[in-house]
């Protein structure tokens, strides 16, 4: 007597066309499965990779200003770019970004008292940074060369 496996059916032919579907769509669902793998591991990745590249942020360069920086860098309100503003004790990038947006959307600034409608500016930031900043009120695009007087002429 022989031994039936459970792979073998009892009726003849009638395994090699059923078990020929069963084997092709085992064989779609494992590849369906594959799939669906890689591309949850790939999405894992690119996720990590995108939330490492969003918080890591290099580290400030150690920078100290010598005394004559204090007493000759100025900053103009009003054409000053934000990486010239971050030079000033006590703003930093967003702060910078913010007087820059503020000045782009109301406006040039009247005088450098109005420096505190900037979110952030109130009279003791500005009474720190006042001696830095200097106002004109025209854009430098605007402004026409001024001879100095040093023997340039236009």
């Amino acid at each position: 007597m022989s031994e039936q496996t459970s792979d073998e059916s009892p009726i003849p032919g009638a395994s090699e066309s059923g078990d020929a579907a069963d084997g092709a769509e085992s064989s779609s669902q494992v590849g369906m499965r594959v799939l669906t793998g890689c591309l949850v591991v790939a999405l894992t990745v690119l996720t990590v990779q995108w939330w490492q590249l969003t918080t890591d942020r290099p580290e400030r360069l150690p920078w100290e200003h010598d005394e004559s920086f204090d007493t000759l860098f100025r900053v103009d309100v009003n054409n000053g770019t934000w990486v010239e503003w971050m030079q000033l004790e006590g703003i930093g990038e967003t702060m910078a970004h913010r007087i820059v947006a503020d000045r782009d959307a109301n406006g040039p600034f009247k005088s450098i008292d109005d420096l505190q409608r900037v979110d952030g500016i109130g009279p003791a930031t500005l009474d720190r940074i006042r001696s830095s900043l200097t106002i004109s009120h025209e854009p430098i695009e605007r402004r026409e060369f001024e001879s100095t007087g040093t023997g340039i002429s236009e």
